[in-house]
């Protein structure tokens, strides 16, 4: 693998990550159809309703949009396949945190999602009414010492600039818990699934997690707005020489507009969707199986062999406080595989290893994770090895469930691979030269009816 490092990620993962985003993009106007559906609804006329929302979202009008929300799509998911690995790095300490909050990747990653939250805030808002797709509106003045109107000036549209800056701050939120939740790490499902029914069943789920956090995160950015809002709309009417707004938004009376809350939250959810869907069809592509071959009568994919994937390492487990543990379990993804793969490898040898080149070093194989299993197993009994979260909570952003989730997968994954090798090997692992503790411990691998005609010795 160290020889050629890089075939995997010029031909597997950059065809998996253009077609997870072929996707994403496919399904932004499904995205801009839903939030018309939503933004305008009319119980009274529904076919009306639906029907002439359709024709909103695709008509000519709205294609600019579309445009940009295509290249917001695609640049996210580019950002998306950038940071995506199986052993993060997992800080130990809030000091530790903040300093990879600030690291200059994750202050890009937090500048890019501010600037692609604005843009698709903006989108969101023009589309849901005229009202927000511009910045500024004509207002009426009048010259005082003359006492004559003097026709039509502009002044700030401060609703628009509040839904827009209601995405900045969404946007930096996201990017933040992006990176404290290792929502960049990717988590392989125990059972493989179709990508269509994976997508078909998270889909909803998704929209419903992007809806709460946008609430949950709503009354900060409504606070924030209060305290600083005078000082924004100076500062954009200067930028943008324009007069202020004759509505205050930044009021009391102002940021208790119903409709204008409810059309910021539904932005933010729709601009959440966007992001979380490049995301997952990223995440659900990546997270297909990859068969690598035995054997290959290529010259030039020798070193795509199965045999040179697979490295097996002994791991030390000691009592660890819960953030050590997590630590050490980062590259747990990694070990997963190996043991798989090693265990398909030693289990093909016993009918096609003619020569007995694996058989040679099947016990330094199978002591290896006889010794693995026990550590792990004596770890996870300790109380400070931590608990197992819910495996329903794995969508949301609240905590890093993907990496707890994938040290537990350690101990089955260990254990599945002695079972396998053990129950091609039957009986004849008795005379496999092994001390008599890892015998006896082998001996519980065996199904019942091997066991039992087995000398205990």
């Amino acid at each position: 693998m160290t020889a050629k490092p890089h075939w995997f990620m010029q031909e597997v993962f950059l065809f998996r990550t253009i077609a997870s985003q072929l996707w994403a993009v496919l399904l932004v106007p499904a995205g801009v159809y839903g939030l018309l559906l939503t933004t305008q609804v009319d119980l009274l006329h529904p076919w009306r309703w639906i029907i002439g929302c359709l024709f909103e979202a695709l008509s000519p009008y709205n294609w600019g949009y579309l445009l940009l929300l295509w290249g917001v799509v695609v640049v996210a998911g580019t950002s998306h396949a950038r940071h995506l690995t199986v052993s993060p790095r997992i800080p130990q300490t809030r000091l530790a945190r903040l300093v990879q909050l600030l690291s200059p990747s994750s202050l890009m990653h937090a500048g890019m999602h501010v600037v692609m939250a604005m843009v698709m805030s903006y989108c969101a808002a023009a589309l849901i009414g005229p009202q927000f797709s511009s910045l500024s509106l004509p207002c009426q003045g009048s010259d005082q010492n003359l006492g004559e109107t003097v026709g039509p000036v502009h002044c700030l549209n401060e609703k628009s600039v509040f839904v827009v800056f209601s995405g900045a701050f969404l946007g930096l939120c996201y990017s933040v818990q992006y990176f404290l939740h290792s929502r960049h790490r990717l988590q392989f499902p125990v059972i493989q699934q179709a990508k269509f029914f994976r997508v078909r069943t998270l889909l909803p789920r998704l929209v419903v997690d992007s809806a709460s956090r946008v609430v949950r995160l709503l009354p900060g950015y409504y606070l924030g707005y209060y305290l600083l809002g005078h000082g924004v709309k100076t500062w954009m009417c200067a930028l943008l020489r324009l007069k202020p707004s004759p509505v205050d938004i930044g009021s009391l009376h102002g940021l208790l507009d119903v409709g204008l809350l409810w059309q910021t939250a539904v932005g933010g959810t729709f601009m959440f969707c966007l992001l979380d869907t490049s995301w997952l069809l990223l995440y659900i592509f990546h997270a297909q199986v990859f068969k690598f071959e035995v054997a290959s009568s290529l010259a030039d994919q020798t070193d795509r062999y199965l045999s040179d994937a697979v490295q097996c390492q002994d791991v030390p487990l000691v009592q660890l406080p819960e953030a050590a543990s997590a630590e050490l379990f980062q590259d747990a993804q990694l070990v997963v595989w190996v043991l798989e793969g090693l265990s398909h490898l030693v289990a093909a040898s016993y009918t096609e290893d003619t020569y007995g080149v694996v058989q040679k070093s099947l016990p330094d194989i199978l002591t290896a994770l006889i010794g693995l299993h026990e550590a792990l197993d004596r770890h996870f009994k300790m109380p400070l090895a931590g608990s197992r979260p819910s495996q329903h909570a794995w969508l949301s952003c609240q905590r890093d469930v993907s990496s707890q989730n994938m040290r537990f997968s350690l101990l089955p994954a260990a254990t599945t691979a002695l079972y396998h090798i053990v129950n091609v090997f039957g009986k004849h692992v008795e005379s496999i030269p092994l001390s008599t503790d890892h015998k006896q411990k082998l001996r519980l691998f065996l199904p019942q009816r091997d066991a039992a005609g087995i000398p205990r010795s």
